[in-house]
């Protein structure tokens, strides 16, 4: 099936296709289908990561989706095959879609003691004295490892110990080099929920090294809708 941008929770059980939806609107306001269909290729890519490289702020995506929510309120939308989709689970991909640049940053927290307390106490803002921080780690995952929010988990043959977490993923929208505190914020778009899996087993095969461990197929899964 071809990739598609869609939006939930505008029409009830359903999921709004922007494209489809953007052109809708666009003849409804006196444009030829054509020229229209033309201006909504130009104006919203399918793609996530294109489309906040074209348009950074999704003014476009944003002003799309108040007229559609009017629409949807005056049940305009409703029964409309050409502008939505099933809300069925195994059509649903990750919603940042295909990103050229996964990096997953790990220890970049205070480390905490190894005593009894540590299973109950929140972690400190920084480390005890006599405790050393942990340097901050990273490392590139591949975006097969992206998988929608209904997808399984699909453990390697090459493992026996994996291990999923969940963690918060940021969704940059717009290529930063060296920015600082006072303009890092500026370039992102939102958040996503999503289940980070690691191969304990095959990083250890791996002199230690996460790059492959973390990067199997499915392995950053399960990613939920994101927020601005």
């Amino acid at each position: 099936m071809t990739s598609r941008l869609c939006l939930p929770g505008v029409v009830p059980d359903r999921l709004l296709d922007v494209q489809a939806t953007y052109a809708r609107q666009l003849v409804q306001g006196g444009a030829r289908r054509e020229d229209a269909l033309a201006r909504t290729q130009a104006e919203i890519s399918g793609r996530l990561p294109t489309l906040l490289q074209v348009d950074p702020r999704l003014t476009v995506l944003r002003r799309v989706l108040d007229r559609a929510l009017t629409s949807a309120d005056s049940g305009e939308l409703d029964g409309d095959e050409g502008c939505t989709w099933s809300c069925e689970e195994a059509l649903l991909g990750p919603p940042v879609g295909r990103p050229h640049t996964i990096w997953g940053m790990m220890a970049n927290y205070p480390q905490r003691r190894h005593d009894a307390a540590s299973s109950v106490s929140p972690a400190p803002a920084s480390p005890p004295e006599g405790y050393p921080r942990r340097n901050a780690q990273g490392c590139l995952k591949a975006p097969s490892s992206l998988a929608g929010p209904h997808d399984n988990l699909i453990y390697p043959n090459l493992s026996r110990q994996v291990d999923p977490e969940m963690e918060l993923g940021v969704v940059i929208r717009s290529r930063a080099r060296n920015p600082g505190l006072d303009s890092a914020m500026k370039a992102v778009a939102g958040y996503v929920g999503f289940c980070d899996a690691g191969a304990r087993d095959v990083s250890a095969l791996d002199n230690n090294r996460i790059d492959r461990a973390k990067g199997f197929d499915t392995f950053r899964g399960r990613a939920n809708r994101w927020g601005g």
